[in-house]
């Protein structure tokens, strides 16, 4: 999936203030990330400290191959410290996040060229990004994860999508103790392509995920919305869209118990393909409450929302 942006060095943007998608946010610091090569960034979160994690990947340590790129900064951007981890194929990391322990974990996907399988790593660090542990996940065919969450029993849970079991492609949930062994996998789809590109707990200890999905709904994919409880059972899946294309790339539940989903939306004409950022929040059940567009004359995505103190909500 279009998911990677290619650029000659990795760069991370902080504006600041509260994100309204009609104000005019604040640059308080732009760095750029370069080994020489190739550099992506797929992932920032905080940290404790008031720092950041950052992960991707990188072709400036392995000739011609990609390495999984972690990366610590400070509150300023500056920094703290540099790692890749990889061997002989290429790696890359989607998203990485500090754990409960101050250590890190990242999810991504090993690529083996010569055997043209792809295959999840689940892989922990210590405080300072030392490699602590591995997991390997899948490996059949294709199996890629594009998000993780640590839940409230010390485990953790992934979003992604496979293609090891003999479909088009499947949404894929697989949830990991703290020791990284598999508690549970769930799929979800049908004939065609099916994806998550999110997870995260919810306050019934279930999970929410959001993704996309060509094998129901309304036209070419449309944004998907899934449910499930802490054993990985569907409670609800609703998608969401007209004749054209949308995507969901994040969801949160708010604080009247429902959820609010950004992606994207595009439409074809016989000039361009247009995308704005897609918002719909719904009820605790997955039902539509309200759905904006947000965009202008070039292509605008949402990759992250989260519900804001005052009630609104913050996009980027």
């Amino acid at each position: 999936m279009g998911m990677r942006s290619k650029m000659a060095g990795a760069m991370c943007i902080l504006v600041g203030g509260t994100l309204l998608y009609a104000a005019t946010p604040i640059q308080v610091w732009q760095k750029t990330y370069s080994g020489g090569k190739s550099e992506r960034l797929h992932s920032v979160r905080p940290t404790n400290d008031g720092g950041y994690i950052l992960c991707g990947s990188t072709e400036s340590v392995s000739d011609g191959e990609e390495d999984v790129l972690l990366l610590k900064t400070d509150s300023n951007g500056e920094r703290q410290w540099f790692k890749t981890f990889g061997a002989q194929w290429s790696d890359v990391g989607y998203c990485a996040i500090q754990t409960n322990d101050g250590g890190y974990v990242v999810v991504g996907v090993t690529i083996k060229g010569n055997e043209g399988t792809e295959s999840i790593f689940v892989r922990r660090t210590d405080g300072n990004g030392n490699m602590v542990c591995t997991k390997n996940i899948g490996g059949g065919e294709q199996d890629i994860a594009y998000s993780i969450d640590q839940s409230v029993d010390g485990g953790f849970i992934i979003a992604g999508w496979t293609r090891s079991q003999g479909s088009n492609g499947s949404a894929l949930l697989v949830k990991l103790n703290n020791a990284g062994d598999q508690e549970w996998v769930q799929m979800f789809g049908g004939t065609e392509w099916d994806a998550f590109y999110s997870v995260s707990q919810t306050g019934d200890n279930g999970y929410i995920a959001a993704g996309e999905t060509k094998s129901v709904g309304r036209g070419g994919s449309d944004a998907l919305l899934c449910k499930v409880d802490e054993n990985g059972s569907r409670q609800w899946m609703e998608t969401f869209g007209k004749r054209q294309d949308e995507s969901g790339f994040c969801a949160a539940q708010t604080a009247d118990g429902g959820y609010i989903l950004v992606g994207k939306t595009t439409a074809y004409d016989s000039e361009h393909d247009d995308e704005d950022i897609l918002l719909i929040k719904t009820d605790a059940h997955g039902s539509e409450e309200w759905a904006r567009e947000y965009g202008g004359n070039c292509p605008d995505v949402g990759y992250y929302v989260e519900q804001t103190t005052d009630g609104g909500y913050l996009m980027c």
